[in-house]
């Protein structure tokens, strides 16, 4: 048996979550594709990493035994404040690799981007790992890169992910809409069908009245980044859609303010490449994640069937 994949609704109960119900038909597994083999032998939980009034929603899969033996650093996946985290269970996948796979719902309000960044840091300790790679989404990557402020030794790299932290680093099109709320950052090319988790998470970015903005946030896309990509130092990997609603502007200007910083831009997808382009996604990210820790990490089941396209 298997826990249950479905994170319960109500965010503050998420430390009651855990459901031993078997695994859940392939309609919602993986965001509409079936459990690959490996994933039924793989532990995870979930849990509230943060307090009653402010929950920190926590999904780990994997196994720290093998990952610790290994020299491996988790991977913290953090998506837009105003989202769950389900609408990147593809990234789950990369488990395969022996590392541990977390995932943070941070709870958004008006505290600002350090208060954020500092939920963040509660989700990296309780990986209890001397060193963690953290993805950030949308305006996930906003706060990946105030985390890094405040923990610069604790971060072994950064993936920016469609990054955001102001409408000024979205594209001008994009910018109306993502102002009254957060679903631009869901965009894909071709209709989500099948895509429960796509779905779910759209209907739920509707209903907000207006994305989670630090109130004075800093622009990535301006000279500096507001101090925000000035100090950054590790490993950075910058992913984004062809069609993406994180403008070219934004990556080049990360591409200029971290030395060393790379950009892979998917050209099929819009700004969930870790769905539209799922295979060539998670090998990406697994190959920079194993460049990082000096690695070579177990690829035997990686292939069409556990990466569809």
């Amino acid at each position: 048996m298997i826990a249950s994949r479905r994170l319960v609704s109500n965010l503050a109960a998420a430390c009651l979550a855990c459901r031993w119900l078997g695994s859940p038909p392939p309609s919602v597994a993986w965001c509409g594709e079936p459990y690959p083999p490996y994933a039924y032998t793989l532990p995870w939980f979930e849990f509230n990493a943060g307090t009653p009034s402010l929950p920190i929603s926590m999904r780990v899969v994997g196994d720290n035994r093998p990952e610790a033996t290994k020299h491996l650093s988790p991977l913290l996946v953090l998506p837009s404040p105003s989202l769950s985290y389900e609408y990147l269970e593809t990234l789950e996948a990369l488990a395969v690799s022996e590392r541990r796979i977390a995932f943070a719902t941070l709870s958004a309000g008006g505290e600002g981007l350090d208060a954020l960044g500092l939920q963040a840091a509660a989700a990296v300790a309780r990986l209890e790992a001397r060193r963690v790679h953290v993805l950030g989404h949308g305006l996930g990557a906003a706060v990946a890169l105030s985390l890094y402020r405040q923990q610069p030794d604790r971060l072994a790299s950064l993936v920016l992910a469609s990054p955001l932290a102001a409408l000024a680093d979205a594209t001008p099109a994009a910018r109306p809409e993502l102002a009254r709320r957060a679903s631009p950052l869901l965009s894909t090319l071709a209709a989500p069908q099948g895509r429960p988790c796509v779905t779910a998470e759209r209907e739920r970015a509707n209903a907000n009245s207006a994305i989670a903005l630090p109130a004075t946030p800093p622009r990535l896309s301006a000279s500096g980044g507001d101090g925000l990509l000035a100090e950054v130092r590790c490993p950075v990997l910058v992913t984004r859609g062809a069609a993406d609603v994180s403008s070219e502007e934004t990556a080049s200007q990360i591409l200029k303010s971290v030395p060393g910083a790379r950009v892979l831009c998917f050209q099929d997808s819009a700004s969930l490449p870790h769905i539209e382009e799922k295979k060539r996604y998670n090998e990406e990210l697994l190959a920079f994640l194993d460049e990082v820790d000096g690695v070579r990490t177990r690829r035997a089941s990686i292939n069409d069937a556990q990466f569809p396209k």
